[in-house]
């Protein structure tokens, strides 16, 4: 496999544990325990955000490997990395 598609798959697996981390954060921030899923706006955007990322790193992890097989690893790291850089995106604004 490609060291870039390597790469962009740990900085995709790093940004999703940092989705999680940030609903930890808002947890103890703001007192909200688990198992609740609801209380403060920021836990619940938090876990939005984390959750939906979830569900969009399950499509795109397989779509990434497929992609990089045929049409090269290095065009399927550019295209990972405007992923991640869009779900950045996405968590900075619905955070707000």
């Amino acid at each position: 496999m490609n060291p870039w598609i390597v790469l962009t798959i740990v900085a995709a697996l790093l940004f999703y544990f940092a989705t999680s981390a940030n609903v930890a954060v808002q947890r103890h921030k703001h007192g909200v325990m688990a198992p609740a899923m609801s209380g403060h706006d920021m836990v619940e955007r938090a876990i939005r955000v984390q959750g939906n990322t979830l569900e969009w790193i399950v499509i795109f992890l397989p779509a990434l490997w497929i992609f990089s097989v045929y049409w090269g690893g290095s065009v399927g790291a550019v295209l990972g990395l405007v992923w991640i850089v869009g779900r950045i995106m996405y968590m900075l604004g619905y955070m707000r």
